[in-house]
């Protein structure tokens, strides 16, 4: 999915064909993250620089998910919703939907609705990069 609230259509259409919501990758065990192993326990380097045991351990003091499955779909459908809504007010307010992409009244808006319009081209081209379903596009 992308920070303007959309979801590769690809991965809807896996998990309706899976029989379920929005998942995301699973991860091995952090401990051996920060070890540097591989999921099959094969060391790929001594440490992980980043992430390293103390920082471990002060992420999971605090209750830290190391897995997200739903939580990040429900953000994302809840931030497209609010700026569908948004241009829901600025059709309203104009009479048309044709935000322009720098729209200094509201810039986030004209951003979002040029990202619809490049995710819609990409639909209609078939591309791997697909974010929208039809049914969103039809909103």
């Amino acid at each position: 999915g992308g920070a303007d609230g959309t979801v590769a259509a690809g991965d809807r259409a896996e998990n309706a064909k899976n029989g379920g919501g929005e998942s995301f990758e699973e991860f091995p065990p952090a401990a051996s993250v920060v070890a540097g192993e591989t999921p099959t326990g094969k060391s790929t380097r001594p440490t992980n620089p980043r992430l390293t045991q103390e920082r471990l351990r002060r992420l999971e003091e605090i209750g830290f998910q190391w897995k997200v499955k739903h939580k990040m779909k429900r953000y994302y459908d809840k931030q497209w919703d609010s700026m569908f809504d948004r241009l829901k007010a600025f059709k309203e307010a104009n009479g048309h939907s044709m935000v322009p992409k720098r729209y200094p009244a509201d810039p986030k808006l004209g951003t979002w609705v040029h990202t619809q319009r490049i995710q819609y081209r990409k639909l209609m081209a078939g591309t791997k990069k697909d974010v929208l379903t039809e049914e969103e596009v039809s909103m």
